[in-house]
């Protein structure tokens, strides 16, 4: 058994682009067409689909898979770890640990990435550029909130990956932006004042 494990955070998203993006999703069954309908319908935007799928993820059954992690009758490799080497631009390079310890796992011929020439070519591919540390671009600071709920932190956690922070940079960059924004109209305030003193009249600085 192989097992490849993704961080569950970019799961959220690559969901989100393969149900109401790809071209693939609605022709596997015509039941998915319907729900890509339905899912559009009830959930119009980028943000909702992120929300409904960051919610339902913890409850899909994927725990089930937590099990496989310590597996001896399986091999457990990242997918981040394999994406590096399956995209690294370099036909000149032979070393791919993760890929050739998959081959030897599965008994296949070890291959260089530009021989397998994968990337790209599945059903789910989502075409974007970015395929790991997507949700740090896609994801507002209410998502931040709910990815630290107990349940997607135990995601997180359990398949090998760092908690979701306290604080994320968005967070902190916004918080700073409203402070950098106060001080520049206490400054702009001071100017005002400081010029309607040296001309003996008043403003306003609402």
């Amino acid at each position: 058994m192989l097992f490849i494990v993704r961080d569950p955070r970019d799961i959220v998203v690559s969901w989100v682009d393969f149900v109401y993006h790809s071209a693939a999703y609605p022709r596997m069954r015509k039941w998915n067409a319907y729900l890509r309908s339905a899912g559009s319908a009830a959930h119009p935007d980028d943000a909702s689909r992120i929300t409904s799928t960051l919610l339902s993820l913890p409850r899909s059954g994927i725990k089930k898979f937590m099990s496989w992690l310590d597996s001896p009758a399986c091999l457990t490799v990242k997918f981040e770890e394999l994406y590096s080497e399956l995209a690294i631009d370099d036909v000149a390079r032979s070393s791919f640990p993760v890929l050739h310890r998959i081959c030897d796992y599965l008994g296949l011929p070890r291959k260089t990435a530009a021989e397998l020439d994968v990337l790209g070519r599945g059903l789910t591919s989502s075409g974007r550029g970015r395929k790991v540390g997507i949700y740090k671009e896609r994801m507002t600071p209410h998502h931040f909130d709910l990815l630290r709920s107990e349940a997607f932190q135990e995601l997180v956690v359990e398949f090998g990956y760092e908690p979701t922070p306290l604080h994320t940079p968005a967070r902190t960059n916004g918080a700073a932006r409203r402070l950098a924004s106060r001080l520049s109209r206490s400054l702009r305030g001071g100017a005002i004042r400081r010029q309607a003193a040296e001309a003996g009249g008043s403003a306003s600085t609402e």
